[in-house]
């Protein structure tokens, strides 16, 4: 996704601005874009666990505490309490993710932001099909 860095960093931001949520464009090794309150985790590393959530192509809502719940950047100590996963695929193959956090227990994420994040990952798959 190297050729498309600039324009995922302005699509994080308006996503960002409009789900206001911690919002992560990631390729398949690192995050691209980071917005919002993870602008901070750009270009780090993602973890292992994210990856495999990604190979599992269906999205997740998961909570802090639930077996589902992963850390989503190699060695980051973060303070989501609720992450939605969504990857991205061409063809079938899984080309990164979209990642939405959110840190406050009280403002839980719902089927706003799933559309939202599925939109952004089925625009980033059909741009990189292209």
């Amino acid at each position: 996704m190297g050729d498309l860095t600039g324009f995922a960093k302005q699509y994080a931001d308006s996503l960002a601005g409009v789900s206001k949520r911690g919002v992560l464009i990631t390729d398949n090794d690192q995050v691209i874009a980071g917005a919002g309150s993870c602008r901070n985790l750009s270009k780090k590393t993602i973890s292992k666990a994210l990856e495999e959530r990604f190979r599992l192509r269906t999205p997740c809502i998961c909570n802090r505490g639930e077996e589902r719940f992963v850390t989503v950047v190699e060695g980051d100590a973060n303070s989501y309490q609720q992450e939605m996963i969504v990857p991205i695929l061409t063809h079938g193959d899984v080309m990164g993710g979209i990642v939405l956090l959110e840190d406050n227990k009280k403002a839980p994420m719902g089927e706003t932001e799933k559309k939202l994040a599925l939109a952004a990952a089925d625009f980033f798959g059909r741009v990189l099909e292209a």
